[in-house]
């Protein structure tokens, strides 16, 4: 032993303290490491909401930075609204499953036929959307699903002993 001391190592024994590793933080969250870096976040908040806006609700999800607007009426979730989007979606499938309900998934397009029986096509006029498909199929972008609800009860509950369905 010279007493020389390399790297804060003795050059004949084991070194004063354990060595750890760097600590290396992701650059961007997944499942497994929730960790979200604000550094690495891209995220933009506003002072004073837009013009536009005219709900509350609506002028604090521009001014937190949860959504930015694309076109009138048209919003992009930001990275932190979409993972605040799928915090409340678990929240409501726990307490949908805890209620012992089923969930469901219901196309957006529905034939103009279902409207047009339910009376709303008529009287939702220039409102509901509508176009044609390639073989000139008309259908209408749903704003809700209450005809698609009843044609999807009507095939499956037959009899009253099918009842109740909680959806």
């Amino acid at each position: 032993m010279n007493g020389r001391v390399v790297n804060n190592i003795d050059s004949v024994g084991d070194p004063p303290f354990p060595r750890k590793p760097p600590t290396r933080y992701p650059e961007s969250t997944t499942p497994e490491d929730p960790t979200m870096r604000m550094s690495k976040l891209m995220l933009k908040t506003l002072r004073e909401a837009p013009g536009e806006a005219e709900l509350p609700s609506h002028r604090l999800l521009l001014r937190a930075g949860l959504v930015t607007s694309l076109a009138a009426g048209l919003y992009c979730f930001t990275p932190i609204g979409w993972r605040v989007q799928r915090n409340i979606e678990r929240i409501l499938r726990e307490e949908m499953d805890r209620a012992g309900a089923q969930e469901i998934h219901l196309p957006a397009l529905s034939p103009i036929e279902l409207w047009d029986q339910s009376g709303r096509g008529e009287s939702m006029g220039q409102t509901l959307f509508r176009l044609h498909d390639r073989k000139e199929r008309e259908f209408a972008l749903g704003p809700t699903h209450e005809e698609v609800v009843s044609v999807l009860a009507g095939k499956h509950i037959q009899s009253y002993r099918d009842l109740p369905v909680t959806l």
